[in-house]
């Protein structure tokens, strides 16, 4: 969750492309390459932008299976300590952010 589509390597996209192609029995055309690639960025920022209202600026209302329990009792695949470090990238002022961001990039 605290990846950025654009950070995603080619390596994986293309494994992940691939392992759909089979399974799915798509054509390997460019065309849906692409629409495939873009469904999973937009089901990627969706799934975040679902995070933040539901337990950050709490404007959505919470299903009755999600109230009262935190993403990773949730989604299995969220760890805890990668859920706080979400919690605290979105919490940030916009300049701490920057600087944050400038700071990973060195490192």
């Amino acid at each position: 969750i605290n990846w950025n589509w654009k950070d995603v390597s080619e390596a994986k996209r293309k494994l992940m492309w691939e392992d759909t192609m089979n399974l799915f029995h798509i054509p390997d055309e460019k065309r849906y390459r692409e629409k495939f690639l873009s469904s999973v960025a937009k089901r990627f920022r969706d799934f975040k932008a679902k995070l933040v209202s539901g337990w950050i600026t709490k404007t959505r209302q919470r299903s009755k299976y999600e109230d009262g329990k935190e993403p990773p009792d949730i989604w299995k695949h969220i760890k805890v300590e990668d859920w706080r470090l979400f919690q605290k990238i979105k919490t940030m002022s916009p300049a701490k952010k920057r600087i944050s961001h400038l700071h990973h990039l060195n490192h």
